[in-house]
């Protein structure tokens, strides 16, 4: 069945984010803050029903809003996650990985979050590869769980 139909039935919900706040919920989890407010966001939540493009109308979430020295801002939650697929330009046999140009943008983030970590590798090198001082590291072993080289 379409995710059109399951979702005019009712059967799943969808909820839409500014990609910014998404990651902001996903960091949150990670450190362990399990609300915050976000300035960006009220724009979105402001409104109180959301028709979409059926005609169908759709309860939007409310969420608890307050103003900080300027503009509302919106209360959110942490998001928990269970599974991500990351790329890697290098990955070491024990799993250590670094990333190059954008896939450091959210990768960091989403590894410290998720309880399950798939990692794709453009390259695995040798133990000792990176700086010694660890500093090229984006993500420790601790953190991927598979690692599978294209």
């Amino acid at each position: 069945m379409a995710f059109e139909a399951v979702y005019l039935n009712g059967e799943v919900s969808l909820e839409l984010y500014p990609q910014g706040s998404l990651i902001e919920c996903i960091r949150a989890y990670a450190v362990r803050i399990p609300v915050f407010f976000s300035p960006y966001w009220c724009f979105y939540c402001s409104r109180g029903r959301v028709v979409s493009q059926t005609g169908v109308k759709i309860p939007g979430v409310k969420k608890e809003k307050r103003e900080f020295d300027g503009p509302k801002s919106v209360m959110d939650t942490a998001t928990p996650g269970d599974v991500a697929f990351i790329r890697a330009w290098k990955v070491d046999v024990v799993e250590n990985c670094v990333f190059r140009f954008a896939q450091n943008n959210f990768n960091t983030t989403i590894a410290k979050n998720v309880k399950l970590i798939i990692v794709e590798a453009d390259k695995i090198v040798l133990v000792g590869s990176f700086d010694s001082d660890g500093s090229t590291i984006h993500i420790p072993d601790i953190y991927a769980d598979c690692v599978k080289a294209y």
